[in-house]
C-alpha cells in the first residue's frame, strides 16, 4: 500500500485513480497533477467550473491525452492481465 496517494483535490478521485493505475500496472510513469494538467487545458472554462463542482467524468479521463501505453485509447494487457478473466 506504499504505493497509493490520496488524491489532492476533491474533485480529482478519477485523474488520481487513473495515474496509479498507469503507474503500477503499466509501469507509466504519471502523477495526478499530469492526468488533472492535460484534462484542465482542454476544456472551457464553464465546463471546467462544471467538473470542479460536480468532479470529472470517465469521457474527461478517456480522452485525456496521456502518452504512453494507453495511447490512442487502447491499452495493451498489462502484466497481471492473465489474472482479471
Amino acid at each position: 500500500m506504499q504505493e497509493i496517494e490520496r488524491q489532492t483535490l476533491d474533485y480529482s478521485c478519477g485523474a488520481a485513480a487513473l495515474a496509479i493505475l498507469l503507474r503500477l500496472y503499466f509501469d507509466h510513469p504519471v502523477e495526478e497533477q499530469d492526468v488533472l494538467a492535460d484534462i484542465i487545458t482542454r476544456l472551457p472554462k464553464p465546463e471546467l467550473a462544471d467538473r470542479i463542482k460536480h468532479g470529472f467524468s470517465m469521457l474527461d479521463l478517456k480522452q485525456g491525452h496521456h502518452p504512453g501505453p494507453c495511447a490512442a485509447g487502447r491499452c495493451p494487457a498489462g502484466p497481471h492481465s492473465s489474472t482479471l478473466a
